[in-house]
């Protein structure tokens, strides 16, 4: 009887979680499920920028900011997680904003900047800021919405278990 209420339990929650990761990736604009779209950023500072396509076969993660003003003390866990994870080849960007005198965050990862203005191939979320867990193949798999404070408590566990996975 126990093992059937354990089991029980267990099909609410995935069924739950579901459907929260639906309405949030039609949220974001992006489905899960689906080949995130290829796009090109140029960094925020000086030098290349990165295009999605060329990651393929590594794990992305993507921590898309909303506003965010030399905010580099609230991406420091991103990084940790990236070296964490280093080893199974996972990229970590920022994607950055441009806002008026904004200054982007100081910090190792690349940081790029996602301006819809720009003909990059990037399509600004709706929902911001956000977390983009794509897989080796390009397809995205987790997103994550909240604040970088919630999102720095939501990526460590789902991380986990997705790069078991990868």
């Amino acid at each position: 009887m126990q093992a059937l209420k354990n089991s029980l339990g267990q099909t609410i929650r995935i069924t739950i979680l579901l459907c929260l990761s639906l309405n949030v990736s039609l949220a974001s604009g992006f489905t899960v499920g689906e080949p995130f779209p290829n796009f090109t950023l140029p960094s925020a500072y000086s030098g290349y920028g990165k295009q999605l396509s060329e990651q393929y076969g590594k794990p992305v993660m993507l921590v898309v900011l909303d506003r965010c003003n030399r905010c580099e003390n609230n991406l420091i866990e991103f990084q940790h997680l990236n070296i964490t994870h280093a080893i199974n080849d996972l990229e970590t960007w920022i994607v950055w904003k441009t806002y008026k005198k904004d200054q982007p965050p100081q910090i190792s990862l690349p940081v790029l900047q996602g301006d819809s203005r720009l003909r990059t191939g990037w399509e600004t979320p709706t929902k911001l800021p956000a977390i983009y867990l794509i897989n080796r193949d390009g397809v995205l798999d987790h997103v994550l919405h909240g604040s970088l404070r919630s999102l720095r408590k939501q990526v460590k566990p789902v991380l986990e278990q997705w790069m078991k996975q990868e």
